[in-house]
């Protein structure tokens, strides 16, 4: 297989990957509209809103990338560990510090914001921390080129986020 069909092939397959998350919001559009009323619509964007600058702040995308980039520049398998291990590390530090924020401020956020139950917020924020760790994940995925693995964890996130 020449490089470029293999380009080609993977890029194909990542893509596929993206377009199945993606679409679970459009799935779930009908599944939410007659569930929810118009204030329920403004939490969930608002919490949708605040997970993105959550993830933003924490540096999530920047670790991920940085992932991807110094695994591959690593010379011998003892060095992708390495950089694997900094990496788990340095997400469970963020993300811990970052949770632990969550937790003990939810309740005045949600008070602050009318969003309701101080349960829901920290429900989110385990959602996304979830979320957090299978990005780093992937990126190690598409890093080692299993991008049929990558789909695959994606078609698993579209098919919990539909069931749930």
């Amino acid at each position: 297989m020449t490089k470029s069909s293999s380009f080609l092939k993977h890029a194909l397959i990542y893509g596929m990957g993206h377009l199945l998350v993606s679409a679970s919001g459009f799935v779930l559009l009908p599944l939410y509209v007659p569930c929810l009323s118009v204030a329920e619509f403004g939490t969930l964007d608002f919490l949708n809103r605040l997970s993105e600058a959550v993830l933003l702040f924490l540096l999530i995308k920047g670790l991920r990338q940085g992932l991807f980039s110094f695994h591959n520049l690593a010379r011998d398998d003892r060095e992708r560990r390495a950089v694997i291990g900094s990496a788990l590390f340095l997400l469970i530090l963020f993300l811990g510090g970052g949770g632990l924020l969550a937790y003990l401020f939810a309740e005045p956020v949600c008070a602050r914001y009318e969003l309701g139950a101080p349960h829901l917020l920290r429900l989110a924020v385990v959602a996304l921390l979830l979320e957090a760790l299978v990005t780093l994940l992937l990126g190690l995925a598409q890093a080692r080129v299993e991008s049929a693995f990558y789909t695959a964890v994606n078609f698993g996130i579209f098919l919990a986020r539909v069931l749930l």
